[in-house]
């Protein structure tokens, strides 16, 4: 398997603190929101961003002529309404030096006897299940910050799960002060922020880090689980329409959060599928634009069904984007071994 070339790798330094990184992988760091909002204006892997589309602004007209189908519009404002940004600062010790059975750096590795970076890092994640909702009478203390050490916890309460990366959430050691961003659609809109409080599971193999907030807002769970079930049906309703494997009809939209700015859609076709493993698990290359701190957003693909098939995005090969659902390299006629990264 050939290894990592001299401009797939970085090393990101502040003073003394040094960590690999990879240009594979698709997470925003900045230092401050000046930083922030200067990355988008000057990137140079989209210069102007042209093929973001503001969340609010997307319409028919975003859409392949042949595919301009309301339904599609509104799955993903759906989707949209279901994505949030992630900001984290530590790295954790047991991040590996390479990817599983190659030599690619893996993200944030720490070089030995070197301090952790803790400069905010930021990526993409979407609401995922399932969504729960405890009442008085189920006398289970809320989990947050503020209850653990109050006399008198909350105990009407609401636990929100979300789906990312595990190259940006990589373990339970990086959640002490991992937060998510709901509703950041805009300069003008009023953000959520919640802090995470535990996980249900990291996997480096497929790329997927569970991680779960707690919320008092009931009717932020409301909201949330009304949108989970609007988009659920959605995917069914499409999925009679258009077949996931139809080239014909490729389709392949991501919503994140760029560079660490509010939430903007890009559009594409998938350009491979492959099925892989006994549980019928699909991954797929795609040619829609993304950048930093999009690394775990949601990657719709059309006529797909399964809810536990949503794609999420790990980065940049040479022949497109891909979503981490499993590792696999294409021989150009399809899946030739279960490994991603080649």
């Amino acid at each position: 398997m050939a290894g990592a070339s001299e401009n797939e790798s970085q090393t990101i330094e502040q003073g003394e603190r040094i960590y690999e990184s990879t240009e594979l992988n698709e997470f925003e760091f900045y230092a401050d929101e000046f930083h922030q909002l200067a990355s988008i204006k000057h990137c140079t892997k989209y210069p102007g961003h042209v093929d973001f589309i503001p969340v609010e602004d997307f319409n028919l007209q975003h859409l392949p002529g042949h595919l301009q189908d309301p339904d599609i519009v509104q799955l993903i404002k759906c989707l949209s309404n279901l994505t949030v940004m992630v900001r984290a600062k530590s790295v954790s010790p047991e991040r590996p030096e390479f990817y599983p059975d190659t030599d690619l750096p893996y993200p944030l590795h720490v070089k030995p006897g070197r301090k952790m970076n803790r400069q905010l890092r930021t990526g993409t994640a979407r609401v995922s299940h399932p969504l729960w909702k405890y009442v008085e009478e189920d006398d289970v203390p809320c989990p947050c910050a503020a209850c653990k050490v109050s006399s008198t916890p909350v105990k009407t309460w609401c636990q929100i799960p979300f789906v990312t990366a595990t190259h940006v959430i990589f373990d339970s050691h990086e959640l002490k002060d991992t937060q998510v961003v709901i509703d950041y659609n805009s300069a003008r809109s009023n953000k959520i922020v919640l802090d995470v409080f535990d996980d249900g599971g990291f996997s480096v193999f497929t790329d997927r880090a569970d991680i779960i907030c707690s919320t008092h807002d009931v009717s932020l769970y409301d909201r949330l689980q009304a949108q989970k079930k609007e988009y659920e049906n959605l995917r069914q309703k499409l999925a009679k329409k258009y077949n996931e494997k139809d080239k014909s009809t490729s389709l392949a939209i991501m919503v994140s959060h760029p560079h660490g700015n509010a939430k903007h859609v890009t559009v594409g076709q998938w350009t491979n599928r492959c099925q892989a493993g006994r549980h019928g698990d699909v991954g797929y290359t795609y040619n829609t634009p993304s950048c930093t701190g999009s690394s775990g957003a949601p990657v719709y693909i059309l006529g797909e069904v399964n809810w536990l098939r949503n794609q999420v995005h790990s980065g940049v090969r040479s022949d497109g984007n891909f979503a981490g659902v499993k590792f696999f390299t294409w021989d150009g006629e399809g899946m030739s071994q279960l490994f991603l990264y080649s």
